[in-house]
């Protein structure tokens, strides 16, 4: 027998937008995936392609594509074209990056521009409105060297032969803003990098996805793309940055940064890594079966009220007679004091019943929650109707115990 549960979680959020090194086109760090810019007419719009930036994708085998589209001013233009992906067990020298260039004056037999398969992997597709004017790119067979690296004059300094493999090996300053990742130390490994050049001013799409070493099938991973001029010596500007990153993401995983690289996962409280591999197991998406992933395009929905307290709402499909225990976890926020963690807010208030949707339930619960958190109380507190036999605790220990 099973229970449908409803949860509704009301607390004050506490966000900002964190960048590393170039800017990230998407805030605190995050990855996209899914369903969002993994179309030609949905692609992810880069603001100015003279910045350096970083996107992060989770590649799935629902979801491998991701596009993006960008304006070049002028012709011989400097295009700046890598990427890495984070040292993970699961993935380790088996991805490889593919990527289309379309774009005007694109052609195969320019300087790292070859001629697109005529076979493209199951799950890739070239759409009529991309245009014929296009050209392939590729990671290069040997990357048991960094040579291929080391042409950019940023990027060498990124590039080390580590175990017999290019990798990139990134230290963070001990005062980085973004404390999750201040002082920590992060390996990848290269993929691709390039020095390329405008044909010819005007729109460019670049649509990219990862395939598995031995198979040539499309494959989940993750990766991160560079791409801006050949050289770059700071960050966009305040109001570039805010223009790119509100595009935003709405991807069910890699929430963070640390999230992302699936390392110092203490500092997110210690979440198991076991929940990251199912999330997103790796694998070839030729297999049978293949690989599902976890990681989907979650679209945001309205607030309840103009007031309400409520941030978050799920559905759990739960056993009868079983007791379920349900851990908050502090973040790392203090990178000057080590295992200094922190909540957002002192308590939380839990609203819980049974009901088989949201919409049957979220009155209540909004009423609820926005009332309890107007009181100011103190502990955090789990709120059941009576009449639905929900059996509960009020937690009064929450400003001493954190929970």
């Amino acid at each position: 027998m099973h229970i449908q549960w409803l949860m509704l979680a009301g607390l004050a959020l506490w966000g900002g937008s964190l960048v590393e090194g170039h800017p990230g086109a998407f805030a605190e760090g995050r990855a996209t995936c899914g369903d969002e810019y993994s179309k030609f007419a949905g692609a992810y719009d880069l603001p100015d392609v003279k910045e350096a930036w970083f996107l992060r994708r989770i590649s799935t085998c629902e979801k491998p594509e991701f596009w993006m589209s960008f304006d070049v001013a002028k012709e011989g233009q400097p295009i700046y074209i890598a990427t890495i992906s984070p040292e993970l067990s699961r993935f380790t020298d088996k991805l490889v990056f593919n990527a289309i260039l379309y774009g005007p004056g694109v052609k195969s037999g320019d300087p790292g521009l070859f001629d697109v398969p005529a076979q493209l992997p199951a799950g890739i597709t070239r759409p009529i409105d991309a245009g014929s004017a296009a050209a392939y790119m590729k990671s290069p067979t040997n990357l048991s060297t960094c040579d291929f690296v080391d042409t950019n004059p940023v990027m060498k300094s990124y590039s080390d032969v580590i175990g017999g493999r290019c990798m990139e090996k990134l230290k963070m300053d001990d005062d980085y803003k973004d404390a999750l990742q201040a002082g920590a130390t992060g390996f990848s490994w290269w993929l691709y990098s390039f020095n390329h050049v405008a044909a010819k001013p005007g729109r460019y799409h670049l649509q990219s996805w990862l395939t598995d070493k031995s198979t040539g099938a499309v494959a989940q991973g993750k990766y991160e793309i560079t791409i801006g001029p050949h050289t770059w010596f700071g960050y966009a500007a305040e109001v570039t940055q805010k223009e790119a990153q509100a595009q935003g993401t709405e991807c069910s995983c890699a929430p963070n940064a640390i999230a992302y690289k699936e390392t110092y996962l203490e500092r997110l409280g210690g979440v198991n890594a076991s929940v990251f591999n199912s999330e997103l197991p790796g694998g070839s998406c030729d297999a049978n079966p293949a690989p599902a992933s976890k990681c989907i395009t979650q679209k945001r929905v309205a607030y309840l009220s103009t007031d309400t307290a409520v941030e978050w709402a799920g559905i759990f499909d739960l056993r009868a007679g079983r007791t379920y225990l349900w851990t908050f976890r502090a973040y790392y926020k203090q990178p000057t004091k080590p295992n200094q963690f922190e909540y957002p807010d002192p308590g939380m208030w839990i609203f819980v019943t049974t009901s088989n949707s949201l919409d049957g339930v979220s009155a209540a619960a909004d009423t609820s929650l926005t009332a309890a958190a107007d009181t100011d109380a103190t502990a955090l507190q789990v709120r059941a109707p009576s009449r639905e036999g929900v059996r509960t605790r009020e937690l009064n220990e929450s400003r001493r115990t954190g929970r």
